[in-house]
């Protein structure tokens, strides 16, 4: 279900999600990830580069001590992550055509090699002194690799300027490189190999090098993988063949893992975008999928960072990602439009608006994307095709098809009778009137697949005589009453149980606990919950006849619980009396009214 409310979401949420460019192939309704606070653009692919001038003193006093060049770039230039707190001191130095270059230190994290430097010319970078060192770019050709004792691997440098990073002066540059393994695992130690054959600054487009020296400058430096912080969640969740298959978060970098079917001819591209409250523009990460998959990185932000990872299925996080993230992940839920929401999105919009709305509205539910169908019959497609993914991916998956016949059997009757108590021996007895049989096991397996796919709620029972709940007494009701829609046969809009469908998700949207109250001879529609305050409901379509009017108040005889007693119905006028509340369904569901408890 939280799938299809990532378009709400986006609008009031700092975000990260991915989706493929549109001007490559159709969009994607895959949202991955949610970031808390804003990544600006300066801060992804960044790398820096150090240099040292110890010609004049005046200058090299500015350079950092070997070993706290990290430390320094994080104090004096836009650079995300902690890198001072993990790296090795190398201090390996190779001079060539009078320009000297230190590697000072290197970290690696397990996905990239990331090295600091301090690289000095006896000569000022730009002979003619026309250049502009206010700019943060050091172009370097060279080709980096790593080595261990059973292979040799190419690593590539994620900037196509070379390094970024700070002039102190027309001699010296300071900063650092980022060299990410694009495929595979690095080993826990090896060699970095690093030969550069040109130093200089950027030129213009088309133009490599402003100015240019050319040398031979060869670092061999051994490295041992930190682990430390770096946490991997194992997502795979999939929309189209497409997918978000994993997330590898470690203190300087965010690494997204994204693949897609090989049944495609050309290489596609991707985007991942973030969502920023520091600007009102999203800010586009592009990658392509080579071998069909694609990597993103995004600089890990200085300030605090959450992820939100989103999905359809209540076991997202469940199993070894729960274990690795146990005290960092709380898991909320995300439904569909509630019909204040729906009247939001409508004004937000600037799309006409009315109460009488509502019948549409008791009919095809709050999914978000199904407000953008004017007709019904695009409307049932919509929703339909939307059940059907769910159940195919969710639930069904590779089963058999006598399988998915009896799940599609099953899943119409209990969507069928949402809000009626669900009689297992009911469906049992229907499939032996056909010659077939089913286990009562069957029947609540597919019961809680429906449950962990977001299909449906299953409200329990409570003894209001008894003041306890009852177990394997429940009602169900849609988490949505479009899918109860497309999957009833004959419906009457008018159905109460339409209206207590409404009501129930209302209620738990605004995080009451529900119950449904059983009584000596009868029952309460629901017992609301909160704080350990409670009150009751009765629901009503409309109280049109002294019978109706006798029935729904008379629910309330025999209960002496002195908690607020609730009717509600879509009927205008006030019919409280003795001492329990009529309230207009609407009244309630737009925020006009609410409900005390004790």
């Amino acid at each position: 279900m939280r799938n299809d409310c990532s378009r709400h979401l986006e609008k009031s949420m700092t975000c990260i999600f991915w989706k493929h460019c549109p001007e490559r192939i159709p969009p994607m309704d895959l949202t991955a990830l949610f970031i808390k606070k804003a990544v600006t653009a300066s801060a992804f692919l960044l790398m820096l580069l150090f240099g040292f001038c110890a010609m004049d003193p005046v200058l090299a006093s500015k350079i950092p001590r070997l070993g706290d060049v990290f430390s320094y770039i994080q104090d004096q230039v836009d650079v995300t992550g902690s890198y001072s707190d993990y790296a090795q001191t190398v201090g390996q130095a190779v001079t060539d055509s009078g320009i000297s270059v230190t590697v000072s230190e290197i970290y690696c994290d397990g996905i990239s090699v990331y090295a600091s430097f301090v690289i000095e010319s006896r000569k000022a970078f730009d002979p003619d002194g026309s250049a502009d060192y206010s700019i943060h770019q050091l172009a370097l050709d060279c080709e980096t690799c790593f080595t261990d004792e059973t292979e040799k691997r190419k690593l590539n440098g994620v900037s196509p300027a070379g390094l970024e990073g700070e002039f102190t002066n027309p001699h010296t540059f300071i900063g650092m490189g980022t060299y990410p393994l694009s495929d595979g695992a690095f080993p826990e130690s090896f060699d970095f190999c690093l030969k550069i054959t040109s130093i200089g600054l950027p030129g213009k487009p088309g133009n490599l090098y402003q100015y240019m020296v050319s040398g031979n400058w060869e670092f061999r430096i051994p490295v041992i993988v930190d682990p430390r912080d770096v946490q991997t969640c194992d997502i795979y969740e999939e929309q189209e063949g497409h997918s978000i298959d994993q997330v590898i978060s470690s203190p300087i970098m965010i690494t997204v893992y994204t693949s897609y079917p090989d049944i495609y001819e050309d290489t596609l591209a991707y985007r991942v975008y973030v969502f920023g409250d520091l600007s009102d523009e999203n800010i586009g990460f592009s990658g392509e999928y080579g071998a069909t998959r694609g990597i993103t990185r995004i600089a890990r932000a200085t300030l605090d960072v959450s992820l939100f990872v989103t999905g359809s299925n209540s076991t997202l996080l469940s199993g070894e990602p729960a274990t690795l993230l146990t005290g960092r992940t709380v898991e909320f839920e995300i439904l569909p439009f509630s019909f204040y929401e729906m009247k939001q999105y409508y004004e937000i919009n600037r799309m006409e608006w009315s109460e009488e709305m509502f019948s549409d509205y008791l009919k095809w539910g709050g999914f978000p994307l199904r407000f953008d169908y004017k007709d019904e019959t695009s409307v049932h497609r919509y929703l339909s095709n939307l059940y059907k993914s769910i159940v195919n991916r969710d639930i069904t998956g590779k089963s058999r098809s006598a399988d998915k016949k009896s799940f599609m059997d099953i899943s119409l009757y209990i969507l069928a009778n949402a809000g009626k108590e669900l009689s297992i021996d009911n469906i049992i007895a229907a499939y032996r009137k056909e010659n077939r049989e089913i286990s009562r096991r069957t029947v609540y397996h597919y019961l809680e697949r429906m449950k962990k796919a977001y299909l449906i709620h299953g409200v329990g029972r409570y003894n209001i005589t008894g003041k306890s709940a009852l177990r394997n007494r429940e009602k169900q009701y849609a988490v949505d009453v479009g899918f109860r829609t497309i999957n009833t046969n004959t419906i009457h809009y008018e159905d109460t149980f339409f209206l207590e469908n409404i009501i129930y998700n209302e209620l738990i949207t605004r995080g009451y606990t529900v119950f449904a109250g059983k009584t000596y001879k009868g029952e309460i529609d629901f017992v609301a919950v909160k704080d350990g305050r409670k009150c009751f409901i009765q629901v009503a379509y409309l109280l049109a006849s002294e019978a109706a009017i006798k029935r729904e108040f008379g629910a309330y005889r025999t209960i002496t619980d002195a908690s607020p007693k609730y009717v509600m119905s879509l009927d205008k006028i006030d019919l409280s009396h003795d001492g329990i509340v009529h309230m207009n369904i609407l009244d309630f569901l737009l925020r006009r009214a609410d409900l005390m408890l004790t």
